[in-house]
């Protein structure tokens, strides 16, 4: 069984490498092919985290000048040779044409003592650094002694790592999952059930949320083009990373069950999937025929993933938005 894909290609050839979880007697690799400019298979399958001693998962690939870097989560403790990792628990992972480093770490190189899990990542195009957003719950690593799961960001060439699920000097107060980055990692998209983060203030659901890193702000995705607090579950639809912000930060994808965020959808039980437009506040559905103005669909959608100019958004869902499919597909809508 083959599942959990990336792609990414390489800007400068038109060659691209796919990674991928893949189960095999109840141990979950992560494995790569490269793959030509017109899509023809360069060569078999390449292990990514041998000699991995535990199950490793979720994967995500970039490729630049100095070749893919390759992220995932493992329970290993015999994957770095530089880092005694006795931790027992999920650590990020990033292998490079250089062999394979942990790469949850605090700012000090701290090892966390807790779960770190589910990467991001992007190749940043002004300096090629190698920058990997991740879930934490490690005080080593997040600064918070309570032990509540954060959103980091690791820059991998200069060893710098910073709490992104934060407003100030206040880290989030609750879950914070489902983080994405965009194309020179200046914005990350995040979804939690913080109280203490965005404008106004969250209450018992989850918000989507975006952290302007330049201007230092967090900023509140998930609300109604009048700029109304949504009242129901939002999030990311990216907690295994896919892409959900636009390469320039403009537009975000997520999912929401929220009946109210535009004007009122008559389907309260099923997920739907908005495209906020951080420019111009507005909101498009884009998971049915004609976005906002067609049907809604009578099944959720999910597993959406943007284009970096924001114009089409992939996904998947069960519903039949063509009357030619009868069952479950993936689909992409322009936005």
């Amino acid at each position: 069984r083959r599942y959990e894909p990336d792609y990414a290609v390489d800007p400068a050839t038109g060659a691209g490498v796919v990674v991928y979880q893949r189960s095999t007697g109840g141990i979950d690799t992560i494995w790569a092919q490269r793959l030509a400019a017109d899509g023809a298979r360069i060569e078999g399958e390449i292990p990514v985290n041998a000699p991995d001693d535990s199950n490793a998962s979720y994967p995500k690939v970039v490729v630049g000048p100095g070749g893919a870097f390759v992220a995932f989560s493992s329970y290993a403790s015999n994957l770095d040779a530089e880092v005694t990792d006795v931790n027992n628990a999920l650590d990020v992972y990033l292998r490079g044409p250089g062999g394979i480093d942990l790469v949850s770490r605090g700012g000090g190189g701290e090892l966390g003592t807790r779960a770190s899990s589910s990467p991001a990542l992007t190749l940043r195009p002004s300096d090629s650094d190698v920058l990997v957003a991740f879930e934490s719950a490690a005080p080593e690593i997040t600064g918070d002694a309570t032990g509540t799961q954060q959103i980091v960001l690791r820059n991998t060439n200069l060893g710098t790592t910073e709490v992104i699920s934060r407003n100030g000097a206040a880290v989030s107060d609750s879950y914070s999952f489902g983080v994405a980055v965009n194309e020179d990692a200046s914005h990350v998209v995040f979804s939690t059930f913080a109280k203490n983060l965005g404008t106004p203030p969250g209450g018992d659901v989850s918000r989507v949320l975006l952290r302007e890193r330049p201007a230092g702000t967090t900023e509140l995705v998930s609300r109604t083009p009048a700029g109304a607090l949504a009242a129901d579950l939002s999030n990311s639809g990216l907690d295994r990373g896919r892409r959900s912000v636009s390469a320039d930060g403009r537009y975000v994808v997520f999912e929401s069950d929220i009946d109210a965020l535009l004007g009122g959808l008559p389907d309260g039980f099923s997920t739907h999937l908005f495209r906020k437009d951080l420019l111009t506040g507005a909101v498009v559905r884009v998971d049915g025929p004609n976005g906002n103005g067609g049907p809604v669909p009578a099944s959720s959608a999910n597993g959406a993933s943007m284009s970096s100019d924001g114009n089409v958004v992939a996904f998947a869902t069960s519903g039949a938005l063509d009357p030619a499919d009868g069952n479950g597909s993936l689909w992409c809508s322009p936005a």
